[in-house]
């Protein structure tokens, strides 16, 4: 907005500059002459008006990088269950490794069948998603 204001102040102050110079009696090519200069100076306006705008950069600010909790690879189990595979991290191997189970999101609880019975654990790719990552160690 203040490119735009600052233009046509400026075109203005040449238009009137134009006029107080300009002597009482002209002829038909001064006054050709001028409406031509004046015609070239708003295009010139315009087309450098168009320039600025399209050169407005935004900055962006980087996002504050994630600290990624990292989860152990020895507690990732692959289980068998009635769709094909599951990966899941078991919940007591968690805690064994003092992971805080509660802080983990709890829409990734699961509960899956064992020869043990029925073992509480977390979905890998659930937890994935939620910004964790598997330890590589």
């Amino acid at each position: 907005m203040p490119r735009r204001f600052i233009t046509a102040v400026a075109t203005a102050s040449i238009i009137v500059t134009g006029f107080s110079a300009v002597p009482a009696r002209a002829n038909e090519d001064e006054i050709g002459g001028l409406l031509a200069a004046l015609l070239g100076l708003a295009v010139l306006g315009v087309v450098a008006n168009k320039v600025l705008d399209d050169a407005e950069v935004t900055h962006t600010h980087r996002p504050r990088p994630v600290k990624r909790q990292l989860l152990p690879q020895e507690c990732l189990r692959s289980i068998h269950v009635k769709d094909g595979r599951m990966r899941v991290f078991g919940r007591r191997c968690l805690k064994a490794n003092h992971i805080r189970v509660s802080q983990l999101p709890g829409q990734c609880k699961r509960r899956f069948p064992t020869a043990r019975g029925t073992r509480k654990g977390f979905a890998a790719r659930c937890l994935r998603r939620n910004g964790y990552k598997l330890a590589r160690y």
